[in-house]
């Protein structure tokens, strides 16, 4: 049984109102349940908020939102393990669960089939979604003012053939069961499977720069 939960709370500090924002006249968290819906491998589509509406919007587009989460598990400083271990707390371990962002507009129905056929493949106890820096991290510096500091002062003079590429939480989902949520685990360990995107297929919502940036290329793309 595979289950998908979107978290969808509606407090956003950085962006108000960032899970609902109308993307090509569609509300943003439209694009992750269609998605879900496409890829035929979810039993159910779960949102978990703690907004009516936000609710309201959910169950138009076909999710279920079997309860509104408590405003304790709602703040910006709420792990999303928390929020998974309360909405599936009941359910049997042999459950897969797939976690996607209610921002994630570009993820295909495809991404998902893939990455769960290689998770299970795989027998780790997670997958997570990376995505690849654009350039060596190694070679990263800080600006205050006109003055600069490097990150890693060891790497300045180095050639960036010989680095390798660093990758980071591409935010768009991951996949585990129950009774790993339940035990608190790390996403970030040799336990998971690190399932690689391509950079257009991820753009973090932090900024009304970035929104901008998604309108643009969602009119691009036609979504």
């Amino acid at each position: 049984m595979n289950i998908a939960i979107i978290p969808a709370r509606s407090g956003s500090k950085r962006v108000k109102n960032k899970n609902i924002l109308l993307i090509n006249k569609k509300p943003m968290i439209y694009y992750s349940i269609k998605a879900a819906q496409k890829a035929k491998i979810f039993d159910e589509i779960i949102v978990s908020t703690d907004s009516l509406k936000i609710k309201k919007i959910a169950e138009k587009y076909g999710a279920r939102v079997p309860k509104l989460r408590p405003k304790k598990l709602s703040d910006n400083k709420t792990p999303l393990i928390d929020v998974i271990n309360f909405t599936f707390k009941e359910y049997d371990e042999g459950v897969n669960i797939c976690c996607i962002y209610p921002a994630a507009i570009f993820i295909k129905a495809s991404l998902l089939k893939d990455s769960y056929k290689k998770y299970i493949n795989s027998k780790k106890k997670f997958c997570l979604s990376v995505n690849k820096f654009p350039s060596y991290i190694e070679k990263s510096f800080k600006l205050k003012g006109n003055k600069i500091k490097y990150n890693f002062s060891k790497y300045k003079n180095v050639n960036s053939n010989k680095l390798k590429n660093s990758y980071y939480d591409a935010g768009q989902f991951f996949w585990g069961k129950p009774k790993y949520f339940l035990k608190k685990l790390s996403l970030f360990s040799n336990d998971t499977f690190f399932y690689k995107i391509n950079n257009i297929e991820n753009i973090d919502v932090n900024t009304l720069s970035d929104i901008e940036n998604i309108k643009f290329l969602a009119k691009c793309i036609k979504l």
